[in-house]
């Protein structure tokens, strides 16, 4: 079944519009799977209070993996077992400052949205790679994107739960771009 989760900011106003995101759950008898659109913080925490959220078989994370969602608040709740983050892994637009400099632990999916993560969970899948370079000045230029894991497969049947890449089925904790950019990320499960 399909289940449309009610939040707050489908009749109040917010001060983002990703907020106004609408929420649902896939229910397959124990397995469930969650998806929240952009939705941010202080969606996040409506959600929570507003309806009875299970242990969750797939998280598709929140906003692209920005910093603005996947917080304690739901994630302690829900305790995904497998995430899917849709994103440029690297991407520089929303990590630079009004000067043009890039912070490359804000780069998504940022430094705090994958720590808080990691203590749920490390089977993340994220689909494409920003690939960028490091100047002699330390500064970054991105120089394009490839598939990292590519289109996610999620297939849920009398077997089980399986995840399937279509260009890779490697855990996001497991690649080179994780452990060059986000290796203070402690992935405890």
């Amino acid at each position: 079944e399909i289940e449309i989760l009610y939040q707050t900011y489908y009749e109040n106003k917010s001060g983002s519009e990703n907020n106004y995101s609408v929420c649902f759950m896939i229910n397959q008898g124990d397995n469930h799977f969650l998806f929240t659109g952009d939705l941010e913080e202080d969606g996040e925490e409506s959600l929570v209070a507003n309806n009875t959220l299970p242990r969750v078989t797939l998280y598709k994370a929140g906003h692209h993996g920005s910093n603005t969602s996947s917080h304690d608040a739901l994630l302690d709740v829900i305790q995904p077992e497998i995430v899917v983050i849709t994103c440029v892994a690297g991407n520089f637009e929303y990590a630079k400052n009004e000067v043009g400099n890039v912070n490359i632990d804000g780069t998504f999916p940022t430094t705090p949205t994958l720590t808080r993560i990691a203590k749920h969970t490390s089977k993340v899948y994220v689909t494409t790679l920003g690939i960028t370079s490091q100047n002699p000045d330390g500064t970054y230029e991105d120089i394009g994107h490839t598939s990292m894991n590519g289109d996610i497969l999620v297939l849920s049947n009398r077997s089980g739960v399986s995840v399937t890449g279509s260009n890779n089925n490697t855990l996001l904790k497991d690649t080179t771009w994780a452990n060059t950019y986000r290796s203070s990320v402690s992935w405890t499960k």
